[in-house]
């Protein structure tokens, strides 16, 4: 299922059929490829650098970067949530031990890393109100700190958390 219809680009900008509710930092893939290289290459993850109103957005290369844009010229059909197959947490996020919850729903964390909204994570301890059976998906990154989990993305309801969950 797509998160949203391309309707037109002005390089670096994209806008959307309708509104996309898409995230700074949330991973996409596109099924077509941009008609102008370098830029946008069909099933490469980019990641959503700004959000300039509710149906645009511009793409960077990683989920950190703020300063290059994607080229965009030409780039028509939708965009996709991606699939990490065979991997419940992204190279070098490792484990994390869970030191509480705020607001209720921010998991708190030594440090939020490489996490990205988007991102599949799993739990190695079924406390705080977390299951080890089931994939939770990274729904914002609240700080350096904190990030909020669903068990579906997007459009999921962050799940709420207590202290003594340890992420993997």
């Amino acid at each position: 299922t797509p998160l949203a219809t391309i309707s037109s680009v002005a390089s670096p900008t994209v806008t959307t059929t309708a509104n996309h509710g898409l995230a700074v930092g949330t991973a996409v893939v596109f099924a077509t490829s941009a008609t102008t290289q370098p830029g946008v290459i069909a099933g490469i993850p980019y990641y959503i650098r700004s959000v300039p109103a509710a149906n645009q957005f511009t793409l960077a290369q990683s989920p950190k970067d703020s300063s290059t844009n994607i080229v965009v010229t030409g780039l028509t059909g939708s965009l996709y949530a991606p699939i990490f197959s065979g991997f419940t947490v992204k190279t070098g996020v490792g484990t994390t031990a869970v030191t509480g919850s705020t607001a209720p729903n921010a998991i708190n964390t030594a440090n939020t890393g490489n996490l990205y909204v988007g991102e599949a994570v799993t739990f190695s301890a079924a406390t705080g109100g977390l299951s080890t059976a089931t994939t939770y998906y990274v729904t914002s990154i609240t700080s350096n700190t904190s990030f909020t989990v669903a068990t579906s993305y997007p459009g999921g309801s962050n799940v709420t958390v207590t202290t003594g969950a340890v992420a993997s």
